[in-house]
């Protein structure tokens, strides 16, 4: 092959390289994913693909720590309740004109017009809203849980409110992965969307009459199981590397949503089992070892958590420990050897598929081609690339196969 003693002479440079090149095929398409904290990434996701709340350019950012305003807040609102997650209808409610600071003409009016008719949202004063102030954790809780029913008797109104909307809160399991403390300052994009989506899967819609307090409506649903059909489905194999996971299910925007489960441990160089048993359960341990591969192709794997000379995965090998398994994926150096375009006949079908051939440097110098159908592959004769790919024959914790 061409340049060979200059590639394999790149190849030992690259190889001390290999760890942090390997990369993680995480559920979000965010530019700033990096920022999110963790507890809240899938809110985000969620409302986000359901349409409930819009990204910044083209929705590839998020800003989850930017403040939001209590007009912003009503958007979401208004889609999370109406299902009119495109905005069409919002132009019915712009006219109605409840808070002198909410003109018709601004863009929010038919949003906070819409949730003030319904009782919904409420102003400073009688006809003051504030759209453009920064809103708290508390108000948020109040407008959402309003929308499910809450505050008919006027509990979250008068001194000692913001108590009584975190402890009904509280009570319905919304502020699980919440600070309450964090609930009397601004509230950022990722915190809204936390409380709006544990408020929309967790908390049944209800009815309230003095008899009998507040009841589950009939039929007994969440906000989001009424308005989108949103359902989470069962845990199983998400990817092509054999991790974890599951699908949220709704009937907009994206349709789906996959939310990748969290490692309890990850390890991009070789590690012991007994720090691998420090890091986990503490314990002896058995897994499904998944060796780049979306099927369990290793066998079972025993962590021995007083093993302390005996390693698992390597330089270059990204290993990651779930409950039941351990997902290992090879980091791989090649050489592109070649490239062609896709060709196409006189009517513009596909006569021939984008190629690209490799050289993969997997200690057995294997040739690879891919075929891209009419797209055309972004590379040049030379190039060197790093893949990740499916293996072959001794797929091991130890061993990657070719």
């Amino acid at each position: 092959m061409r340049n060979l003693k200059k590639v394999l002479s790149l190849v030992l440079c690259v190889a001390m390289m290999l760890s942090v090149m390997v990369m993680s095929t995480g559920a979000t398409s965010f530019s700033d994913e990096d920022e999110f904290s963790p507890q809240y990434k899938e809110a985000a996701e969620v409302l986000t693909g359901m349409g409930v709340i819009q990204g910044y350019e083209d929705g590839s950012y998020f800003l989850p720590q930017r403040n939001i305003t209590r007009a912003q807040v009503a958007t979401m609102i208004y889609r999370a309740v109406t299902h009119d997650v495109n905005d069409t209808q919002t132009g019915i409610y712009k006219d109605y004109n409840k808070f002198k600071d909410v003109p018709s003409t601004d863009w929010s009016a038919g949003y906070v017009n819409y949730c003030a008719n319904g009782e919904i949202i409420k102003g400073f004063t009688p006809d003051t809203f504030g759209p453009l102030k920064n809103v708290t954790g508390y108000q948020v809780l109040a407008m959402i849980l309003r929308a499910v029913g809450y505050d008919a008797n006027d509990e979250f109104t008068g001194d000692g409110w913001a108590i009584r909307v975190a402890t009904t809160a509280q009570q319905l399991g919304i502020l699980e992965n919440v600070q309450e403390a964090t609930l009397g300052e601004a509230a950022t994009r990722e915190l809204v969307a936390e409380l709006i989506f544990q408020t929309m899967t967790k908390v049944d819609m209800v009815d309230y009459t003095p008899a009998f307090g507040y009841q589950p409506t009939w039929p007994r649903e969440t906000l989001g199981e009424d308005e989108f059909g949103l359902t989470k489905g069962d845990r199983g194999t998400i990817d092509d590397w054999g991790r974890p996971g599951y699908v949220w299910s709704y009937d907009t925007g994206d349709k789906s949503t996959t939310i990748e489960e969290a490692a309890l441990a990850t390890y991009k160089t070789a590690v012991t089992e007994c720090d691998v048993a420090d890091d986990t359960t503490d314990k002896d341990a058995t897994y499904d070892l998944y060796v780049n591969s979306d099927k369990n192709n290793a066998g079972e794997y025993t962590i021995n958590a007083t093993d302390t000379t005996t390693k698992i995965g390597a330089q270059g090998r990204l290993t990651e420990v779930y409950t039941d398994r351990i997902v290992m994926i090879d980091t791989f150096l090649a050489q592109v050897d070649s490239v062609k375009d896709a060709t196409f006949d006189a009517n513009g079908h596909t006569k021939t598929p984008a190629t690209i051939n490799l050289v993969v440097y997997d200690g057995n110098n294997s040739e690879l081609t891919l075929t891209n159908g009419e797209t055309n592959y972004p590379y040049t004769e030379d190039q060197m690339v790093l893949l990740n790919a499916y293996t072959k024959d001794s797929n091991s914790a130890k061993e990657s196969g070719y």
